[in-house]
């Protein structure tokens, strides 16, 4: 079974596509080579994609990895605290703080 790549992995090949330069997949000989072939492979699907949706559809892909990372601090709250601090709010920031989190923890709310 191959592994996937880490959030971090899929930026770095994400951005070494739309670096016309080259220099970005330069960094791609500092992870282990596991890794590397890994970056390597995905790198050549994004490239595909760049061809056929162009470079848009791969920096909204950037936008919406950032954006998720950014709140991947959730996964390790307990569902207990985040009820207390959520329960008086309206059910729309009730929701956009369920959208960011593992199901098992939306359960719980």
């Amino acid at each position: 079974m191959t592994k996937r790549l880490s959030i971090a992995g899929t930026v770095l090949a994400t951005m070494a596509v739309l670096d016309r330069s080259h220099e970005a997949a330069a960094l791609f000989q500092f992870v282990s080579a596991d890794e590397e072939e890994r970056l390597a492979r995905h790198a050549e699907r994004l490239k595909r994609r760049l061809d056929r949706e162009g470079e848009s559809a791969l920096v909204a892909e950037l936008q919406r990895l950032v954006t998720r990372q950014s709140f991947s601090f959730l996964r390790d709250v307990h569902p207990g605290w985040i009820y207390e601090y959520i329960r008086g709010e309206s059910h729309r920031v009730i929701g956009l703080v369920c959208r960011y989190l593992p199901g098992d923890k939306v359960r719980y709310l």
